[in-house]
């Protein structure tokens, strides 16, 4: 942009038309009619004067003083009429000159290529694009770097899954942890025979209230039917039918593959009972499969795909989540916004998921301490805090 008559070549232009006046061939060409004029009058005026001093000298020996009289009038008005000749002369000569100058400046800056001043226009605007489309690669990275990732777990269970129960403090404080980042869902296994040595070992392994069952029943059939017709037909009161059928088995030591008892608390939970049974008779009953773990685990963060069976460490999970930009919520919920959400809380689940100390619980109004078989519970009440 300098080259096309920029402040600072415009600055340059001045400095020299104040030290060297126009260039000398210039002047040559500018000053030889005016010089001309200029020496014209200057004889005359010099021949006013001379005449003066003769005049002075011709009147003789007494009249010196009056020659010299006329001498210097003579000289006077020689010099009077040659400073203002010069004067307005050097005037003009001066404006002259600036004229000149820059008709010059503008005949030189007229004489640049046009090639040259749009190859340097076109390589300022291609700068310019690539400046902005660079900034903009910047900020696109800067906004991909600070995009936070969601992650998804699916958890394949059932109501016989004694490790999927014990696994549910580790679950519930990612779910507070990560709150809307993180999705947990449940689906049903399928039909499964039931490991009674894998039952044994859950049940010692964990803090979670577990029964000792006695007989366990050979297979899952009828409750994980069950199970499918209430995700079938209200997936909002699936989540609360698995947990009470969970309590039911394996803290209160029901016998929940029998059609009337997965009946009644189904309309516990909220279903409507007959309805609720006519669909579970026309379900038809599937085939049992071998599973070696339970639970089993789809996960997802981001583009990664996750898949786990069995325990599942927080400590573990929680450093995968955070390695992959998946962020904390930061806003843990009340016991009773706990409790309300998931239902009936054992103890031991409330504390470790909200970390807190179990006379905590006890200190909220909303909720009440109750019990299921011989395991201490929590549920929302509303209002009152007091136990069964």
């Amino acid at each position: 942009m300098m080259g096309l008559g920029g402040s600072g070549d415009r600055g340059d232009r001045d400095e020299d038309e104040e030290d060297d006046g126009i260039p000398p061939e210039q002047e040559t060409i500018v000053d030889d009619s005016e010089g001309e004029n200029e020496s014209d009058d200057s004889k005359e005026e010099t021949a006013v004067g001379t005449s003066g001093v003769v005049a002075g000298t011709v009147a003789g020996a007494g009249g010196t003083a009056t020659g010299a009289a006329g001498a210097a009038v003579g000289g006077a008005e020689a010099n009077t009429d040659d400073s203002t000749g010069s004067d307005k002369e050097d005037g003009d000569s001066a404006d002259d000159n600036a004229s000149n100058d820059a008709d010059k400046s503008n005949e030189e800056s007229s004489d640049e290529p046009d090639d040259e001043r749009n190859e340097q226009d076109s390589n300022e605007s291609d700068e310019h694009e690539e400046r902005e489309e660079s900034e903009e690669d910047e900020d696109e990275g800067d906004d991909e770097s600070e995009e936070e990732n969601q992650a998804e777990l699916v958890v394949y269970t059932d109501a016989w899954d004694a490790t999927g129960w014990g696994i549910e403090p580790t679950l519930k404080r990612l779910d507070v942890d990560f709150g809307d980042n993180f999705d947990l869902s449940y689906e049903v296994l399928p039909p499964r025979e039931i490991d009674r040595e894998q039952y044994v070992s859950a049940i010692k392994r964990y803090d979670m209230p577990f029964a000792d069952v006695e007989a366990l029943p050979d297979d899952t059939v009828a409750s994980s039917k069950a199970l499918r017709v209430a995700k079938d037909h209200n997936p909002d009161l699936f989540r609360d039918y698995l947990r009470r059928l969970r309590i039911a088995a394996l803290v209160e030591k029901r016998s929940i593959e029998e059609t009337s008892t997965l009946v009644d608390i189904a309309g516990k939970v909220g279903f409507e009972r007959e309805e609720f049974e006519k669909v579970m008779r026309e379900t038809a009953d599937r085939e049992t499969e071998t599973i070696a773990q339970t639970p089993v685990m789809n996960g997802s963060v981001g583009e990664e795909d996750i898949f786990w069976s069995g325990n599942l460490e927080y400590g573990l999970a929680f450093g995968v989540l955070i390695d992959n930009d998946v962020a904390s919520s930061g806003f843990p919920p009340t016991p009773a916004q706990f409790v309300s959400r998931y239902g009936s809380i054992p103890t031991a689940e409330a504390t470790t998921a909200l970390n807190i100390e179990e006379d905590q619980l006890a200190q909220s109004r909303e909720i009440r301490h109750t019990r299921f078989g011989h395991a201490d519970f929590w549920t929302f009440d509303g209002g009152s805090n007091g136990s069964d």
